[in-house]
């Protein structure tokens, strides 16, 4: 057909100046209808045939007049929001409307116990959207489940995602608030954005082994989440993984896992010990503040399995512990490091953090003020702030004035 714009395999809608057309036929050697290809136009009807594999996001969006769609088994794959605002998708009045090859676009059923037919491959893109559904079977047939399937099923209480699903969408469960308990699939790679974002009712999570991405507030608002099993394959946990869950107390990052981003725990208020296992985590660049909550007990930061504090961090962590957050918890550490962590800064010429640590009192002593003298004169010489030496100096000449630089070179 001359009015439509296929090129090769694909159809991408209209040509120029056929817009008005009203009855489509998709003509045969069609395997992809593009995104968009049709959205928002006067269609009336459409006529899909075997052999189209593929419809693409909101493909029919806001075709207001269209009554009548052909789609064939043929369909294995279905953009997201393909018929929203259109006449054909509201009047479907099937308790399971089921499309192309096992797409369950919508249920229109009141039960509040429900059991998926086994000829469902596919939950699709809102399909159960604010639906009073208490529970759910998913049978084994289905592999994927789409954007916002669940979302707002306020009643829904427990959940058990089979081991046949491969994916499921961002805003999938998002708001179930009634949500307590969910086993998800062990053939899960990712758990993206949004997906269990504001489920109030759930206390614990385990996350499959097969997962190596948890997105931006995958968990967010989860207020009442207790305990969250990370394994080993996460390589990735996105920005706001886990903000506002108020109730998470304790958690453990692996070593794999990149945390590329702030506010991951932002706003989790109960949390008192964060063990994070990873080579690669850089918190000087980081706005500590929101990384890790106020009410924090422990922070164990680890290069690998070793139990040596990555040199990265251990300096700059360790006094912002002490002075801002976890003082008995920073305190031996600095006891110990002392000469360590004060040189990171006069190395840094941070000449704040150098006289705080040296006016508090706890930490600079007869045993090893001659090493940090030693530390501010080589900073020095190497173009470093004076006024570091000269603090110093004064402060050894007042409290120390019987040691020098001599005598602590011949020990």
């Amino acid at each position: 057909m001359t009015e439509l714009n296929i090129i090769g395999s694909i159809l991408s809608g209209f040509t120029y100046g056929s817009h008005e057309v009203k009855n489509v036929v998709v003509p045969s050697g069609v395997k992809k209808i593009s995104r968009l290809a049709f959205c928002n136009s006067i269609i009336e009807s459409i006529f899909i045939p075997e052999g189209v594999t593929h419809i693409g996001t909101e493909a029919f969006k806001g075709c207001t007049l269209l009554t009548d769609i052909s789609i064939p088994k043929s369909v294995t794959n279905l953009g997201e929001d393909v018929f929203s605002d259109t006449p054909w998708f509201k009047n479907l009045y099937e308790y399971f409307s089921i499309i192309g090859d096992g797409f369950l676009i919508k249920y229109n059923g009141k039960d509040t116990n429900v059991i998926i037919p086994d000829t469902v491959k596919q939950i699709y893109f809102n399909a159960f959207f604010t639906k009073s559904i208490e529970s759910i079977e998913i049978p084994d047939s289905v592999i994927n489940i789409h954007h916002g399937a669940f979302g707002y099923c306020r009643l829904l209480k427990q959940l058990t995602i089979p081991d046949s699903v491969q994916k499921i969408g961002s805003h999938a469960f998002m708001n179930c608030y009634s949500l307590k308990s969910i086993t998800l699939s062990k053939k899960l790679t990712q758990i993206p954005s949004f997906a269990f974002y504001g489920c109030l009712s759930l206390k614990q999570i385990t996350i499959p082994k097969g997962v190596t991405q948890i997105d931006s507030c995958a968990f967010g608002r989860c207020s009442n989440l207790e305990q969250v099993d990370i394994p080993h394959s996460v390589v990735e946990i996105g920005l706001n993984a886990f903000e506002k869950c108020f109730s998470l107390q304790k958690i453990y990052i692996p070593n794999s896992a990149m945390i590329s981003h702030n506010h991951i725990f932002f706003q989790c208020k109960s949390m008192k010990e964060i063990t994070i296992y990873n080579n690669t985590f850089d918190c000087q660049s980081w706005e500590l503040d929101y990384f890790v909550p106020n009410d924090v007990r422990m922070l164990l930061l680890y290069d690998d399995y070793s139990t040596q504090i990555h040199p990265s961090i251990k300096n700059p962590l360790v006094y912002w512990l002490y002075f801002d957050k976890l003082k008995t918890t920073a305190e031996s550490y600095i006891r110990q490091n002392t000469v360590d962590v004060i040189s990171h800064f006069i190395n840094s010429n941070d000449y704040d953090k150098v006289r705080r640590l040296f006016e508090c009192g706890k930490f600079v002593s007869q045993s090893n003020i001659m090493d940090l003298v030693e530390a501010t004169i080589l900073n020095t010489q190497n173009d470093g702030d004076v006024s570091i030496q000269l603090f110093i100096m004064d402060y050894k000449n007042k409290f120390f004035p019987d040691t020098d630089l001599f005598d602590n070179l011949l020990m």
